[in-house]
């Protein structure tokens, strides 16, 4: 078995210590931190490069565990130091020519050390065979990854960005927290999906990409995002229904008709006009308890959490299970599974 470590959106913890055993052969999960596993399996590493829960993943040359001083500095020190750095890193590159970067982050930001403490790390890491100093086009990258709970991490970066990471537009929600999103709604493969503020499409692409599911159904009020959708749908192949939707208002839909909601509903405004948050949240919530069956389950994205939780409360069908406080562009957030049901006479 080998031993990695991967990031992921912090306040996803959870649902990442339920959903690694799902997804891994033999795992075990050495430390889960906020944003942050460390776990071996026995699994192929190309399986591991696949998992799009997360955001980074890298082979662990060594931890560091609660050091007594900066753990940079001490996980800099092993590496001047240690007599297995080099097969290390030939276990993993095959002796093949790679040009390599270090990279520093402290606590999930990236920063640069003092020059002459880079050159010393630069010139004890080129003398392994095969590796050259290429910053810019680096094909091998060296981590120094630190965090508050006093824990270091040195390892190498297994994972890059792809082409849909590229392309990911202004307000597009990333691939990974749309699978998270996904991931939380327990998918099945009977589910009856909506989504009704698709937005870029990111959701119920990545529903019907990655997960199962019955049928696809996804809208917007505005017909421009209705279109750009479309355009969309014409690379991916699969069948999901759209159209053009009121979600306080889902007049299309009968009782009790779909299985699960899966959306990230506007954050202050909608089709440029400022919202009545309250009423907003309200009429949207009405509407999800009336068409979800009983146990139905809706994962809603929301930036307004004290104002959401208010409206909720209204909802008596309603049950919230689960709230996931994160951060999304730099802004507050939370992640709430909501269940419908039953209520007794």
């Amino acid at each position: 078995m080998n031993t990695y470590f991967s990031t992921f959106i912090p306040g996803f913890s959870p649902v990442i210590k339920e959903a690694l055993p799902t997804q891994l052969e033999d795992l075990v999960i050495n430390v889960l931190l906020d944003g942050l596993v460390v776990y071996s399996t026995s699994s192929s590493l190309d399986k591991i490069k696949e998992l799009r829960i997360f955001n980074n993943t890298f082979i662990l040359l060594n931890q560091f565990e609660k050091p007594d001083h900066n753990p940079i500095d001490k996980m800099i020190y092993w590496v001047l130091q240690s007599k297995d750095l080099e097969k290390q890193i030939m276990d993993h590159t095959g002796g093949k020519t790679k040009g390599f970067r270090i990279v520093i982050s402290k606590e999930n930001q990236n920063i640069r050390l003092k020059n002459d403490v880079v050159t010393r790390l630069e010139e004890r890491i080129k003398n392994i065979k095969g590796l050259t100093i290429n910053k810019s086009k680096a094909t091998l990258e060296l981590w120094f990854l630190s965090r508050d709970e006093g824990y270091g991490f040195f390892g190498i970066r297994v994972t890059r960005p792809t082409e849909e990471d590229k392309r990911i537009e202004s307000g597009e929600l990333k691939p990974e927290l749309s699978n998270l999103l996904n991931l939380v709604s327990e998918p099945d493969k009977s589910d009856i999906f909506l989504d009704p503020f698709c937005g870029h499409g990111s959701i119920p692409i990545e529903r019907a990409l990655n997960f199962p599911y019955k049928q696809i159904l996804t809208g917007d009020m505005d017909p421009k995002i209705i279109d750009r959708f479309r355009l969309k749908l014409k690379k991916i192949n699969k069948k999901i229904i759209t159209g053009r939707w009121n979600a306080t208002n889902l007049q299309s839909f009968d009782d009790n008709s779909i299985n699960k909601i899966v959306t990230d509903p506007p954050w202050g405004f909608y089709t440029g006009k400022h919202l009545n948050l309250p009423s907003f949240y309200f009429g949207m919530l009405s509407e999800f308890n009336r068409i979800l069956k009983s146990d139905g389950i809706a994962v809603i994205l929301v930036a307004q959490k004290p104002i959401f939780e208010a409206e909720l409360k209204k909802i008596f069908s309603m049950h919230l299970l689960a709230r996931y406080d994160i951060l999304v562009s730099g802004k507050k957030a939370a992640v709430y599974k909501i269940k419908k049901i039953l209520l007794e006479n």
